[in-house]
């Protein structure tokens, strides 16, 4: 039920107003509700089976290309003078680097600290290299 020129205004909107954006989202698509941007996103990109990257086999309707500002159902075109603020999406809040597809801090981020300064020698018994190989 989604045309390619709402899909292009749905991803359009969550790069200009930010990720999670559902509300600026479904003002920019003007046709649907956020709760209807909010669900095909998560159904389409997210539960793809090729997320992060979009299932480039997927196939769309061809309706007739609009003119941005042609609006369907009398719904109104989303105010231009609205003060866009510069606030962190949600992978920054979190720390999650989507490009690299991990967190900035690891789970146990001093997991490590023990052992870092480690050194097994000659000179250590065997039970002590024992030790340090269990640790």
């Amino acid at each position: 039920t989604w045309s390619a020129d709402e899909e292009l205004l749905l991803i359009d909107g969550l790069r200009q107003f930010g990720m999670g954006n559902w509300k600026d989202a479904a003002d920019h698509v003007a046709t649907k509700t956020k709760e209807e941007c909010e669900q095909h996103y998560n159904e389409v990109y997210v539960g793809s089976a090729s997320w992060p990257l979009p299932d480039m086999d997927r196939q769309f309707d061809v309706k007739f290309a609009r003119a941005h500002g042609d609006r369907k159902n009398g719904l109104a075109a989303p105010s231009k003078s609205k003060t866009l603020s510069s606030q962190p999406s949600n992978h920054e809040i979190i720390g999650y680097m989507p490009g690299r597809l991990e967190f900035e801090t690891e789970y146990e981020n001093e997991a490590e600290q023990v052992i870092k300064d480690m050194v097994i020698t000659d000179d250590d018994s065997p039970e002590e290299v024992e030790l340090k190989q269990i640790v």
